[in-house]
């Protein structure tokens, strides 16, 4: 039993393998360094003085493997007296608004706007008046021994054609009259060129009748009345319209009022907004800020545009 005992009493004293206290870890770094520290091998830096003179003992220069010391770095103590000249930079001024250029910028666009709408009437006014396309002839119409009547008319190319004969009137009540029309590019309507009866009486509605027509290759008008009158001899205005000149003419004014019209609402909003850009990238706020807010002027602006043009054209 003593022996089972010692041998218990031996195997609670031993240290598991991992139990690894300070003892352990001191003797192991102080073997560790006697083992392998071994002293820093000098290395030559240079120094800071002049080369070693007699004085000096000779043991010292032989510690210099490199030999004598020679002064690698020289130069001599700054003095400094306490004061260190600073420039201070110059305090920014506050530049005031400039209410001139805010003030032009508000009102130069609407000046501009209204100064073309004046020339622009003014320019109308001095105009000569428009040209006059239409023409007429009198022409006496009589019938034959059948009751024809055949008129020849002088239409140029391009022109349109119109006549009415009053035929009959009754105490303004009942009427009867025969008419006439012809126009060269209305070549969907069905009564072009025909000649139209039209007759009333109380207590009717009015009746439409095709009587003849107008024979553009030979230029001449024919047409029989209703047995119910009497065949006469009419004076006749014969009315002649130049509807291909008419529209040649205003074509072409409407082409120079379509550039002004795009200077106006094209060019003027383009140069508006790159003058305002401008403005700001150049340093002009004052005039920036104008051309923004002359915008909302419109509200006074277009009403007092409105009353001007009443005044020049008339109401």
């Amino acid at each position: 039993m003593s022996d089972d005992e010692n041998s218990a009493t031996s195997d609670s004293t031993k240290k598991p393998f991992f139990a690894i206290d300070a003892e352990d870890l001191g003797d192991f770094t102080a073997s560790s360094d006697a083992s392998t520290s071994l002293p820093p091998a000098p290395v030559m830096m240079g120094t800071l003085s002049g080369a070693a003179t007699p004085s000096e003992p000779q043991a010292q220069e032989n510690m210099n493997p490199w030999g004598s010391a020679t002064p690698q770095m020289t130069g001599n103590v700054a003095n400094i007296n306490g004061t260190f000249p600073l420039q201070v930079p110059a305090e920014a001024v506050k530049s005031a608004f400039r209410w001139g250029q805010f003030f032009l910028g508000l009102l130069f666009p609407w000046v501009v706007f209204i100064g073309i709408v004046i020339v622009a009437g003014a320019l109308d006014g001095t105009q000569d008046e428009h040209p006059d396309f239409s023409r007429s002839a009198w022409v006496s119409m009589e019938p034959d021994e059948n009751g024809w009547y055949v008129q020849s008319v002088d239409r140029t190319q391009g022109e349109s054609m119109d006549f009415h004969i009053p035929i009959e009137y009754i105490n303004n009540n009942a009427w009867t009259n025969v008419y006439c029309s012809y126009h060269p590019y209305d070549v969907e309507w069905q009564n072009n060129g025909k000649v139209v009866e039209e007759s009333y009486s109380p207590g009717s509605r009015i009746t439409q009748e095709v009587i003849g027509e107008y024979t553009e290759s030979n230029q001449t008008v024919w047409f029989k009345l209703n047995e119910s009158h009497t065949p006469s001899t009419y004076d006749v205005d014969i009315y002649y319209f130049d509807e291909e000149a008419s529209d040649a003419y205003w074509e072409e004014q409407y082409s120079n009022l379509d550039m002004v019209d795009t200077f106006l609402f094209c060019g003027g909003p383009i140069l508006f907004i790159v003058s305002t850009i401008a403005a700001f990238v150049k340093g002009n706020k004052g005039l920036g800020i104008g051309l923004l807010c002359s915008i909302p002027m419109a509200v006074i602006m277009l009403p007092f545009m409105f009353v001007l043009l009443l005044l020049m054209y008339g109401f």
